[in-house]
């Protein structure tokens, strides 16, 4: 069987925000083909060796994770320093103490030298086929693998010069421009593109290239049919686009439907963005802020409607892949179905200005007929466009020539 190493500094998982779902979906579906895969793992507690341990497999999977200077003991990783670090916290926490927290080096950053020895301690480790850098700042760790038989890819996750993070406090985002993303995907034999658009941009970008879209899959649920009338899901991490598009729904759709239908709709919102939204909305519908969820199938079940109102950004939106994986009636800006406008309008509502975006949520609730339709085309658009197979296909057969 053939080796791959992915560099990440987010631990994939099938719960977590979208781009760990879609690293989680991609290595699941290499381990699927009979692949090893094994996982650097960057992330900051763990690279200063202050988080006592980790399992040794992603949850679920086989998976495996490599941490340098962790000791492995049976299922688990140990880091010495993490445990005389949490017992001390401890101490300190019950005398009333102020723990100390480190300003980590946080994602968006190019390669730190802490980093670099990490991705050195591995270049021998195994008979590499393959290496995938997750996001183009790390793409330095490519570089490390002298071997001209590894191939070397770059998971792109989205077009970054195109929405620069200007307000954000990490260096690399606010000022990353075409010529800094095209530096680092250049160290790349293969670019790995969530979009068509994405992809034909980073040709542009780097001509000759090679480039494939690698589209997040989705294994369809059995389809699950609205259990509360009137109830709204929003799901979002603390992504930016996210934070503006759910306060954009709150500020200009919601007062609309509580115009039209007083008390009749409630809108969950679920994920990290809940920590984000600032005001109290009083003209609008009621929200519950749900936080963090392990499980969603019950939140999908309870829901009439799924909302994808999202402003800017590229890239796929992995949140409307699972509604459309549920089987779900969808609203979705046009933005926030950028990558799927084969389907657009079949599986689910464009709606851009608040009005048509509230007639929508409306007519779904209203017509029974109407929301079926869309729940059925929502399904089988996930069933014929978005199986692991397809999504994956091209992928597999770069890294297998």
């Amino acid at each position: 069987m053939k080796n791959i190493l992915c560099i990440s500094r987010i631990i994939p998982e099938n719960g977590g925000g979208g781009a760990n779902v879609y690293l989680y979906d991609i290595l699941k579906y290499l381990e699927s083909n009979k692949y090893n895969i094994y996982i650097l793992l960057l992330d900051p507690s763990l690279i200063n060796a202050d988080t006592p341990w980790i399992w040794n497999a992603i949850k679920g999977t086989s998976l495996q994770v490599i941490v340098p200077g962790y000791i492995k003991i049976g299922s688990k990783s140990w880091s010495i320093k993490g445990v005389v670090k949490k017992i001390h916290n401890k101490i300190f926490n019950k005398q009333g103490f102020k723990q100390d927290n480190k300003n980590f080096e946080i994602w968006g950053n190019e390669l730190s030298s802490t980093e670099k020895s990490a991705v050195k301690s591995v270049v021998n480790q195994k008979n590499w086929s393959c290496v995938i850098a997750n996001y183009c700042w790390l793409s330095e760790s490519l570089t490390l693998f002298k071997n001209n038989n590894v191939s070397k890819i770059i998971l792109t996750h989205d077009v970054w010069h195109k929405h620069v993070e200007k307000n954000s406090d990490n260096i690399h985002l606010k000022d990353i421009s075409i010529e800094r993303e095209a530096g680092y995907l250049k160290r790349a034999d293969i670019i790995l593109a969530i979009t068509d658009d994405d992809k034909r941009c980073f040709e542009k970008m780097l001509p000759g290239k090679k480039v494939i879209t690698a589209r997040m899959s989705c294994c369809v649920k059995s389809s699950i049919k609205p259990t509360q009338k009137g109830k709204i899901l929003f799901i979002g991490s603390g992504y930016r686009p996210n934070i503006e598009g759910i306060t954009w729904f709150l500020r200009e759709v919601s007062p609309l439907l509580e115009s039209n239908f007083p008390g009749r709709f409630h809108i969950d919102i679920v994920g990290a963005v809940g920590e984000y939204i600032k005001g109290d909305f009083i003209d609008g519908i009621s929200y519950t802020i749900k936080g963090l969820v392990e499980n969603l199938t019950p939140l999908y079940s309870d829901s009439e409607m799924v909302i994808i109102p999202i402003l800017s950004g590229t890239g796929m939106k992995i949140k409307l892949i699972e509604a459309l994986a549920h089987g779900k009636a969808i609203i979705s800006t046009s933005q926030g179905a950028s990558g799927l406008e084969m389907i657009w309008n079949k599986a689910f509502v464009i709606a851009n200005e608040p009005k048509e975006f509230a007639e929508a949520i409306m007519k779904i609730h209203v017509d029974n007929v109407f929301r079926e339709v869309l729940e059925t085309a929502s399904f089988e658009a996930a069933k014929n466009n978005l199986s692991p197979d397809l999504c994956y296909k091209e992928l597999i057969g770069v890294i297998e020539s």
